[in-house]
């Protein structure tokens, strides 16, 4: 088999099943050695067709589209709660952060001291601040994809705060595009804040890892960025931190 022919027949394989490991790929191959298949799979990722990561897991990149905030909640629920619990951590009595939207930000607000000030766009936040933090909701379009406010007028109002820390999601990460949103104004509103802060932490989970979206906030290693483990990008970035850590 030529390499054009294993590349497709890899492609159209990780088509069907999204993900797999390096094993069954060479099944479907046959007859390859398994340093000729890891070649072809270093090849696809440089492209950034696939990602490889822990365990031999192969992974087709996918584009991201924004989802529903319905959605994302009940998706990597535990992944989601570890990352939030050890971002909280980070934060100190008295500091002032930001709080992006997105479902995995959100859950920061059940984990801060009640002397943080917060200034966020998310709705989820306000309404879950059961530790009666003090929370300063930006103005703006309201979102129902993301329960959150966005556009000019916010991006105008957020350049009024200097934060300590800023808690930023995302909706794809690697090492081809960096850190992806599919909004444009998602994008300014985010680069703003990464301005405007002494800090900034990414919170994204793994299954982020090789997805991408159309518009690009930054490089991974030009902030931290918060998973809930270990994976291939942690063996490459030293700014990635994990709860293990």
């Amino acid at each position: 088999m030529l390499p054009y022919e294993r590349k497709k027949v890899i492609e159209e394989f990780l088509e069907k099943n999204g993900e797999t490991t390096i094993d069954d790929i060479c099944d479907i191959t046959k007859d390859v050695s398994v340093s000729t298949i890891r070649r072809d799979l270093k090849t696809l990722e440089n492209e950034g067709v696939i990602s490889v990561y822990y365990g031999g897991i192969v992974k087709l990149n996918q584009y991201s589209t924004e989802q529903k905030i319905e959605s994302k909640r009940l998706t990597n629920i535990e992944a989601k709660k570890s990352i939030a619990k050890y971002a909280a951590s980070l934060v100190k009595p008295d500091e002032t952060i930001f709080l992006d939207s997105g479902s995995t930000v959100a859950e920061m607000i059940h984990h801060l001291d009640r002397s943080v000030k917060v200034i966020t766009t998310s709705l989820d936040i306000v309404m879950n601040n059961k530790n009666n933090l003090e929370i300063h909701l930006l103005g703006g379009k309201v979102s129902d994809v993301r329960n959150s406010v966005y556009g000019i007028t916010t991006i105008d109002q957020v350049s009024d705060f200097i934060f300590e820390k800023a808690f930023l999601g995302a909706n794809g990460i690697g090492e081809k595009h960096g850190i992806t949103t599919p909004s444009t104004e998602e994008s300014m509103l985010k680069k703003k804040i990464i301005q405007n802060s002494s800090k900034v932490y990414f919170l994204i989970d793994s299954s982020k890892i090789g997805n991408y979206s159309n518009c690009k906030i930054s490089k991974i290693d030009e902030n931290y960025v918060i998973m809930e483990s270990k994976n291939q990008l942690t063996e490459i970035y030293k700014n990635i931190l994990c709860p293990e850590d």
